[in-house]
């Protein structure tokens, strides 16, 4: 995203920043200004509501393509936004931002292998995402030995190590390896990645489901303090009660990190690969 942050941007959030909502108008400015104004505040429905309205004035305008897919990637709509993306590739045009969305299109089908032949011949969704991307998308196909080299290469990746090792704890968790996943939480490689609230809230799973939930509290207590939302309320009560959290039994229990769904089969090997 912060690639798409521009002059025009600059110029529009100065022009729009006192207006509370968008304002409808006719005709492909209207509604691209229309837009723009929508996505400053946030407003990613009504952008991309307004994007659609303008493509339908110029359906091929890659601007206007690359900006509603970036509207509805921001509302999680993976399969509005793919679509705009492969017209997009149908048209032509390389596209970090369609690749995005077709990426996370093949990752929820769990269809890891277009998206790292895509890496290969350089149409991932960037150099600084694709490391970690191939990483998680090896370890989905159950390569946990490959998962982790590739994390190793990103870590070397000047400014880049704590995100790596960040997501290789999330990884190794994904499979159960909690002791792995708390030793590299506890070091200092994660650095200010672990501090995030989703870091401190995934380091809270890891640390309940190896039975350490007076540690989980002592953290969440430091991280947030005792005036909670009701998130993290519902949270600390689960770790209060001195059981797992998430239970072990729940079929949502990586929630905090990405999730990928491997074969029991591979799912031994991507175990062993970690001892």
């Amino acid at each position: 995203m912060a690639a798409m942050a521009n002059g025009l941007r600059a110029g529009l959030a100065a022009l729009f920043l006192a207006a509370p909502l968008p304002v409808a108008a006719n005709g492909i400015a209207g509604d691209y200004l229309a837009a723009r104004q929508a996505s400053f505040h946030g407003d990613f429905k009504s952008a991309a509501h307004y994007y659609y309205r303008a493509l339908a004035f110029d359906p091929g305008r890659p601007e206007l393509l690359e900006l509603g897919i970036l509207a509805n990637l921001s509302l999680g709509e993976i399969d509005r936004a793919s679509t705009l993306a492969d017209r997009m590739q149908q048209d032509g045009y390389a596209s970090q931002i369609a690749q995005m969305a077709i990426i996370a299109r093949d990752a929820r089908a769990e269809n890891y292998g277009p998206i790292l032949k895509a890496i290969e011949d350089k149409r991932g969704a960037g150099p600084l995402a694709d490391g970690l991307i191939k990483a998680w998308a090896q370890l989905g196909q159950g390569d946990m030995s490959a998962a982790i080299l590739a994390f190793d290469e990103v870590a070397k990746v000047p400014g880049l190590a704590s995100f790596s090792t960040y997501h290789k704890a999330l990884a190794l968790a994904s499979v159960g390896d909690f002791d792995s996943a708390n030793a590299l939480f506890s070091g200092d490689g994660t650095s200010g990645m672990a501090s995030t609230r989703r870091g401190v809230i995934a380091r809270l799973q890891i640390l309940s489901q190896l039975d350490q939930n007076k540690e989980a509290l002592s953290l969440l207590d430091t991280a947030f303090g005792r005036n909670l939302d009701p998130g993290l309320e519902q949270i600390r009560d689960s770790l209060a009660g001195g059981t797992s959290w998430p239970s072990r039994r729940s079929a949502r229990r990586a929630t905090a990190w990405p999730r990928c769904s491997i074969p029991s089969a591979a799912r031994s090997r991507t175990r062993a690969a970690t001892t």
